[in-house]
């Protein structure tokens, strides 16, 4: 029983002993802005490129419309 109740005080021990390292608010800050500008750049360039193959027509559509014409 003495070595169970021990054991935690042991843990406690250790994770005081070991800080939790952060990095300056005005680093993370930087990070956080750089990341969220280059993923609204990369979600604005899949729009482009959404938008522009939405508006491309596809095979079957170019190939119904060249069928039509020629009947």
């Amino acid at each position: 029983m003495g070595g169970c109740a021990s054991r935690p005080k042991d843990l406690n021990v250790q994770a005081r002993r070991r800080p939790r390292l952060r990095l300056p608010p005005e680093v993370t800050n930087k990070i956080v802005e750089e990341t969220t500008t280059e993923l609204t750049e990369e979600v604005e360039k899949e729009k482009v490129t959404a938008s522009i193959e939405s508006s491309e027509p596809k095979d079957t559509q170019v190939n119904d419309a060249k069928a039509g014409r020629e009947m």
